[in-house]
């Protein structure tokens, strides 16, 4: 109960930040149909998911996006009178009790503000984070460049937002008692992520007296984390 609440505010906030912007914001919508399998998973119903759309700005460019199954899609180019594929997501797959899917998700908008449409894929959600795969339209390019999170060694963001002021990527997430949660910020350079500090809260090991938890600073150095103070209760 408490899991879907908290699915429901996620997607709440998501759902009002888009209609803020409908002119340059929008989200892929595809009528899944599916069953859940006995062993676990879901089945696809309707073969043919395929969602066409274009990505606006400096350069404009013709992309699609195909739910292949319940662990990955594909996204395609339409570069030469052909469609080409750019790149494989593998995801969870989440449908709500109205039948509409959650995971994956997917959301065009300008995440860097920089006159580009760009294009985010939720991949995997859980108690208050979703874990998002950022796409940035390079205009020099003409391409989607997949955002890497160097110091994690992964594209996976935790609930990214970015801040114009100064150019950084905000990332959360906030775990159950006996899991992992952080902040941490990025400085965005052009198309590289550049850790700036993170703070993190580890209560893995912590017992039923609230003994066991591990509080975390890092700074940013050298492209990766670099613990500098850890408090133990």
């Amino acid at each position: 109960m408490k899991t879907r609440f908290l699915i429901l505010i996620l997607v709440l906030i998501a759902e009002s930040l888009f209609a803020q912007a409908p002119d340059t914001s929008f989200k892929l919508d595809f009528n899944v149909k599916a069953k859940r399998l006995i062993g676990g998973g879901f089945e696809l119903t309707n073969k043919k998911l395929i969602k066409e759309f274009t990505i606006q700005g400096k350069a404009t460019a013709k992309y699609r996006i195909e739910i292949k199954s319940d662990s990955f899609s594909i996204i395609s180019k339409f570069e030469n009178n052909k469609w080409l594929c750019i790149d494989t997501i593998k995801h969870s797959f989440y449908m709500r009790d109205t039948n509409d899917l959650f995971i994956p998700s997917f959301y065009v908008e300008d995440f860097n503000k920089d006159g580009n449409q760009d294009l985010l894929c939720w991949v995997l959600s859980g108690m208050s984070m979703v874990w998002t795969m950022v796409y940035l339209n390079d205009p020099l390019t003409e391409t989607l460049e997949k955002l890497k999170n160097a110091a994690e060694n992964s594209y996976h963001w935790d609930n990214p937002e970015y801040n114009l002021k100064d150019s950084t990527i905000h990332c959360a997430r906030i775990s159950s008692n006996w899991e992992l949660s952080f902040n941490s910020k990025y400085k965005l350079v052009n198309f590289t992520a550049i850790p700036l500090e993170k703070d993190e809260i580890d209560n893995t090991q912590m017992d039923y007296s609230g003994k066991g938890s591990v509080t975390r600073h890092y700074v940013g150095k050298n492209g990766k984390w670099e613990l500098t103070k850890e408090i133990k209760n």
